[in-house]
């Protein structure tokens, strides 16, 4: 797997509680995949347009 990406709706600025629940659910997607017999390259977060919010 190259990559799992999470995207996030939530408006910015994003809290510090909001960045560690997608933290969880990214590691535990990169987890879940690898005890699959998965590889998994990279996990990132995608946010909402920040220009959006102001």
């Amino acid at each position: 797997i190259r990559t799992i990406t999470l995207g996030m709706a939530e408006a910015h600025p994003l809290t510090l509680v909001a960045i560690k629940r997608a933290a969880t659910a990214l590691q535990d997607a990169s987890t879940q995949f690898m005890a699959a017999g998965y590889e998994v390259q990279t996990v990132r977060l995608s946010t909402r347009p920040i220009f959006d919010d102001l």
